[in-house]
């Protein structure tokens, strides 16, 4: 196999080629996407069935960020700002959510909000392996093998991380920057750095960057080594040079069609847990031991027998291996059996250091499995990107598309001999790795795919009815991060990645190790604005009265508890509202994401406050006046200084915030002039130059 494209003749016979080739593309194309859907049947037929995942960060953090998604644009609604989570966070800063992704926001918006996770999960699948397929045939893998390569990557890397949605996400648009890649290095069409400046901004809206720096990061070796090791010798080092630079270009464009996305996030860094990298922030941590590479010989018969445990095992290797944590899951890195054997044969056959596609992937591939036990942390934790992404372990999705690329060269060669043999060989490799990749998956995964999801029952949820029509003057406190608030009030405690950083503030954050009945702990729950807890058990204490003592279908299943166990609801006895004032009545008369409307009857001039978290981009209004927030200090000590409140006269008044934040329109009109621009240049003909 050879990277690159041979200059074609012209000519009727050449035309009639090209045609012939073009058809033959368009057919290979078809069945690589039949492929890619099967597949996904294979692994996923419960998904297509109503079934949905659980484990890991399904529902302790996608879920209650979805389900607030899917209501509020299913009503017509932008919602910008997460007000059940905790005392709130900019939900359109926080990536992971998908807000400005449109395969997302489609999904979301046509589709419940299992079925839209199911579908957002399905389609990524279908995307990533197509676009590795066609990264395959423009390296000149023929239709077969470029499907093997494909399997490798797609069925090897990601089903293990199944509960973490930003892995198949943002690893969709890895191969397909390096097609449109290799694309314009083989035609020099400037067409194809339009589309990379599309495809990278895709994966940066997508959210959860960590992929995105490691897709920059391949393609700035890439690039620079298909063009000095692969080309031929009489090309000239300016034209090289020449071809390197012009990817500058959409890299720039990438991040200024993203800025919608990344100026608000941006925003939420500078104030947030991680504004300053700090010890406690460990990069090491999520890395490979070196040991742990047995696993590409001994997965699924050794590593992960029910009588192994993994996790466990894996912190035990302490050989040439990093002193922080991981797991199992972003350790995970497995070819197959037979794609393994088949990266045997290039290396003992030399392919690896004379092919041209083979020696750029040979080195990839290395490259990156080195860095994935954390030894080079110490140097690359000064450097941007490498400091503030932790996870060592996920540097190998390169390892995994060079071995599926290696590998697959080697298959092709006896395809291009044999071609209905080889064709034959080549299938049966792919089903028997097939099989092997569904089992590993789902003995590594720490999700599962559950007949009836959790989030069906939802509707159902005891705690839910008990609630309903009092979000706005409820915040409950309860076990599992983030969970309860899917029972359609604001719950604490928190679990969030890129957070205020309020939440990590040790003086405002709840004492989580101690009972909820001591009087420390009661104390700051009234301070932080808690009006009811929620409890497994049963809870005794003169300042909690019960409300509610029965079965949830709906938290019940989605903690892995029998269905008949109760659940203790207590109220806070002297516990405020949600919003309120010492010196008068308030009411909540509107709470949407974007805007709180309240209704103040004061005796006298006062304070009005509403108990969640004053950021940047809310603003006050007073019976229609722009007026001035009560300033939040620099170092907040309790939880009501990073509250929301406005002094106002006696009387009655209409109190309105609105949450719009500038960071917000700023990207919003980078990227509207940017998108603009880009379509104008695609719609722009010019001749293309011959390729090389």
């Amino acid at each position: 196999m050879s990277i690159g494209a041979s200059q074609s003749e012209t000519g009727p016979d050449a035309k009639l080629e090209v045609r012939s080739e073009m058809q033959s593309h368009w057919r290979g194309l078809l069945a690589a996407l039949v492929v890619a859907i099967g597949l996904t049947f294979v692994f996923w037929l419960p998904l297509y069935q109503g079934a949905g995942f659980v484990g890991g960060d399904v529902y302790s953090y996608y879920m209650p960020q979805k389900d607030l998604l899917s209501q509020h644009i299913q009503a017509g609604e932008f919602p910008m700002w997460h007000h059940r989570t905790g005392w709130g966070y900019p939900l359109i800063a926080e990536s992971q959510t998908g807000l400005l992704y449109p395969v997302t926001w489609v999904c979301y918006r046509v589709l419940d909000v299992n079925a839209a996770y199911n579908a957002n999960h399905i389609v990524h699948y279908i995307l990533a392996f197509v676009f590795l397929w066609l990264y395959g045939r423009r390296l000149g893998l023929k239709t077969v093998p470029a499907m093997l390569a494909a399997v490798v990557y797609v069925y090897g890397w990601f089903p293990p991380r199944a509960s973490l949605e930003w892995t198949i996400i943002g690893g969709t648009w890895l191969p397909a920057a390096l097609w449109v890649s290799e694309s314009f290095l083989q035609t020099k069409s400037k067409r194809w750095l339009i589309t990379l400046a599309a495809v990278l901004a895709m994966q940066l809206l997508a959210g959860h960057f960590a992929l995105a720096f490691i897709t920059l990061l391949a393609l700035g070796l890439y690039v620079p080594m298909r063009i000095w090791l692969t080309w031929e010798k009489q090309v000239s080092t300016s034209e090289r040079m020449k071809m390197a630079s012009w990817f500058v270009v959409p890299v720039v464009a990438a991040f200024l069609l993203a800025a919608v996305q990344l100026v608000p996030t941006w925003e939420l860094k500078t104030n947030s847990q991680r504004a300053q990298v700090t010890e406690e922030h460990n990069p090491a941590y999520g890395h490979m031991p070196p040991m742990y590479i047995s696993q590409l010989v001994a997965s699924w018969w050794w590593w992960y027998a029910e009588d192994v445990d993994t996790n466990k095992a894996i912190q035990n290797m302490k050989f040439l291996a990093s002193d922080a944590g991981t797991n199992q899951v972003e350790a995970h890195l497995y070819f197959g059996l037979i794609p393994l054997g088949l990266l045997v044969i290039a290396l003992f056959s030399g392919r690896v250091f004379t092919g041209r596609a083979e020696r750029v992937w040979g080195v990839l591939g290395v490259l990156f499995l080195s860095y994935t036990p954390g030894w080079f942390i110490p140097i690359t934790q000064h450097l941007p990107g490498f400091s503030f992404f932790h996870g060592p372990g996920r540097y190998s999705i390169i390892t995994a598309i060079a071995a599926g690329i290696v590998a697959a060269s080697v298959v092709n060669s006896f395809c291009e001999r044999r071609k209905l043999i080889g064709n034959v060989l080549c299938l049966l490799i792919i089903a028997a790795t097939v099989a092997e990749f569904r089992v590993v998956g789902r003995q590594v995964s720490d999700a599962v795919m559950i007949e009836s999801p959790p989030i069906a029952r939802q509707p159902e949820s005891s705690v839910r009815k008990y609630f309903a029509g009092r979000e706005d003057q409820v915040r409950l406190y309860a076990p599992g991060q983030n969970l309860p608030n899917l029972c359609g009030v604001a719950a604490m405690p928190v679990y969030l990645g890129l957070s205020p950083d309020e939440y990590f503030n040790t003086d405002l954050t709840v004492p989580i190790e101690e009972p909820v009945n001591t009087p420390r702990k009661l104390d700051w729950l009234l301070t932080a604005g808690v009006t009811h807890v929620l409890a497994q058990a049963p809870v005794e204490s003169e300042r909690l009265t019960q409300v509610l003592r029965e079965p949830d279908i709906f938290l019940n299943r989605a903690w892995g508890r029998p269905s008949d166990l109760p659940f203790y609801l207590y109220e806070l006895v002297g516990a405020r509202p949600r919003a309120y004032s010492d010196n008068g009545s308030v009411e909540v008369e509107e709470l949407t994401s974007n805007t709180v409307v309240l209704a103040a009857d004061m005796d006298k001039p006062g304070r009005v406050i509403l108990t969640d978290l004053m950021a940047p981009g809310w603003s006050v209004e007073v019976d229609g006046k722009p007026a001035t927030p009560i300033a939040k200090p620099d170092k907040p000590t309790t939880p009501i200084e990073v509250f929301r409140a406005v002094d106002v006269e006696a009387g009655k008044h209409r109190i309105v915030w609105h949450y719009a934040p500038n960071s917000v329109y700023i990207g919003g009109a980078i990227s509207g002039v940017s998108w603009l621009l880009l379509c104008l240049l695609a719609l722009v003909r010019r001749p293309s130059p011959q390729p090389n």
